[in-house]
């Protein structure tokens, strides 16, 4: 969590409403980070926190549908690994991997 804060002024934040993470970020310097930018941080808490945790669960639920999604795709040995060398040879298979997870491939 240290490289955090040089991380996030870094990136671009204009359009984002949201941050969603999990746990792992779970840290009161992050919580101030984000809320100082004007954004509203989508945190689970990790065991054993005095206060409560993601209120929005809804958005939580899209986080992880985001995950499950990452997860299903590194089932494909070569995506996990990139053995493609070439980046019109990788995207190619990712565009394939993700037809085959979202079932619009015969």
């Amino acid at each position: 969590m240290k490289i955090f804060s040089e991380l996030w002024k870094q990136g671009n934040w204009v359009d984002v409403l949201h941050v969603i993470a999990d746990k792992g970020y779970d840290f009161y310097l992050v919580r101030l980070l984000i809320r100082a930018e004007g954004k509203h941080p989508i945190i689970l808490r990790r065991e054993g926190a005095v206060c409560p945790g993601v209120q929005d669960k809804q958005r939580y639920q899209t986080r992880f549908a985001i995950e499950h999604f990452f997860g299903r795709l590194k089932e494909n040995k070569r995506m996990a690994l990139r053995f493609d060398k070439l980046d019109i040879t990788f995207f190619s298979f990712f565009a394939l991997a993700c037809l085959k997870i979202l079932k619009l491939l015969c």
